[in-house]
């Protein structure tokens, strides 16, 4: 059975979301502040934690995000909040959350969004391995072992791993489409290219998205591309791209 944590201050709708997700064969854990989900999460060890950015008085969602990500980057984070202003998004998506849902929310969405995150579910064998060196283009470097961006000026740039996955992929054909469904296989595991579905590519499509902004923020330009209805590149790296770290 697979584990989830909610993390909810309020009784109402923690009470709801865990009657939704037991009565659909998931193993729930429940807790309702900062510490609390701290200790759950290494006790409990869950596959996907459902996270509220607003606790109460104590210290917030973005918080435990920073705090679980500190410590573990394979886990499923599924932000669910009625936070839903564009800056929340963005930042809990720098803080390398995997999705975002605005509440209210229906208990058949609910279950949708848990179902495609499982699906691709972090700590699944990645089919793509990270290059042991520095990659270098015309104005940055990227260190695959520091997980940073360095600019000419000497500016660091921090990516998550995650982030430098799709990066590893992208780079196996650079300058060329890589498909969606690709990718998928890629980054997440190798059975979901017959299986993906539409929310799959739309959470690829999100994360594609958070990186090239990542890169533009960086750089001042766009380093990855999204070819609409085909896919994602990458542009070339300078030279042969790499050297010894």
């Amino acid at each position: 059975r697979k584990r989830i944590l909610i993390v909810e201050d309020e009784p109402v709708n923690l009470q709801f979301y865990a009657e939704v997700l037991a009565r659909a064969g998931y193993a729930v854990q429940m807790a309702r502040e900062w510490a609390e989900a701290l200790k759950a999460h290494r006790a409990f060890k869950p596959h996907l934690i459902i996270l509220d950015l607003n606790l109460g008085e104590g210290p917030s969602g973005f918080h435990v995000l920073a705090d679980i990500r500190s410590v573990n980057k394979r886990v499923g984070i599924l932000i669910l909040s009625a936070f839903g202003t564009e800056e929340h998004f963005v930042k809990a998506s720098d803080l390398d959350a995997d999705n975002f849902i605005v509440k209210p929310v229906s208990e058949k969405t609910l279950l949708a969004r848990v179902r495609m995150q499982l699906r691709l579910e972090r700590d699944a064998e990645p089919g793509v391995e990270l290059p042991s060196a520095v990659v270098s283009f015309q104005d940055f470097v990227l260190d695959f072992k520091t997980c940073a961006l360095t600019t000419r000026d000497g500016r660091e740039h921090p990516l998550t791993d995650h982030q430098l996955r799709i990066v590893a992929a992208l780079l196996r054909h650079p300058g060329t489409v890589t498909p969606h469904d690709e990718l998928l296989r890629q980054v997440y595991n190798a059975e979901l290219v017959t299986t993906s579905t539409r929310n799959d590519r739309r959470h690829v499509l999100q994360a594609v998205q958070r990186l090239k902004g990542r890169f533009r923020d960086a750089v001042g330009r766009n380093v990855v591309e999204l070819v609409p209805h085909h896919g994602f590149k990458i542009e070339a790296p300078v030279g042969d791209g790499q050297r010894d770290a």
